[in-house]
């Protein structure tokens, strides 16, 4: 099995049990896999063996090929090696329950206007699935 497959399903087993939403999309040029987290509210994963694209911007990132953590203050993204998914997960869930905190009853309305804003769109929307 892949390794960014086998971190994938890790994650997702674990949000899972929190929860979380998960759609999932799987890179069919790389082995990269993008998880989006309450359609999008809880923000998205970058599961991969190598760096990506300059204009893509990921909160949580996952990588096999860095290791040590980093936090980019500037545009507020985590970058994790492979070996601590338990720490990327810490994260997500510690911002996740903060987010649910601070909107109360609109976090749901926020998942829903997502849908709604984006669910017929081409790209990520159109070619992910729940899981």
């Amino acid at each position: 099995m892949k390794k960014t497959q086998h971190i994938a399903d890790a994650i997702i087993r674990e949000l899972k049990s929190h929860g979380v939403i998960i759609q999932r999309y799987d890179s069919l040029s790389s082995r990269s896999i993008y998880l989006k987290l309450d359609y999008g509210v809880s923000k998205s994963v970058r599961i991969s063996d190598h760096k990506g694209k300059k204009h893509l911007n990921y909160r949580y990132n996952i990588q096999t090929d860095i290791q040590t953590y980093r936090y980019d203050r500037q545009t507020k993204r985590f970058f994790y090696p492979a070996d601590d998914i338990q720490g990327l997960l810490r994260q997500i869930l510690k911002d996740r329950e903060d987010k649910k905190i601070r909107y109360g009853n609109n976090y749901n309305v926020f998942m829903m206007q997502n849908i709604e804003a984006n669910g017929h769109k081409n790209g990520f929307w159109a070619d992910s699935h729940i899981v």
